[in-house]
């Protein structure tokens, strides 16, 4: 499945030289954000990697996806209240 990935151009050097896929090509960038597309099956192992960073990366697409993850960080959000 495409899944579109963005990130502060900072991280992208990071992102560009350690990629998370062997599928992760650059979308497109400009000097304040970098868009890379995947193709992967996006498993509970795939979003573990996307948590691993944080808030310095950001699903886009697929929907689906982004939603999970949003209600992921809600979920963690109310174990810490």
């Amino acid at each position: 499945e495409k899944v579109i990935i963005a990130c502060s151009q900072y991280q992208a050097q990071y992102l560009k030289s350690l990629p998370i896929h062997p599928s992760q090509k650059v979308l497109s960038e400009n000097e304040k954000v970098c868009l890379f597309e995947l193709f992967v099956h996006p498993t509970n192992e795939f979003i573990m990697e996307v948590f691993k960073y944080n808030n310095t990366l950001q699903v886009k697409e697929p929907k689906w996806l982004r939603e999970e993850i949003a209600k992921r960080v809600r979920d963690m959000m109310k174990s810490y209240k």
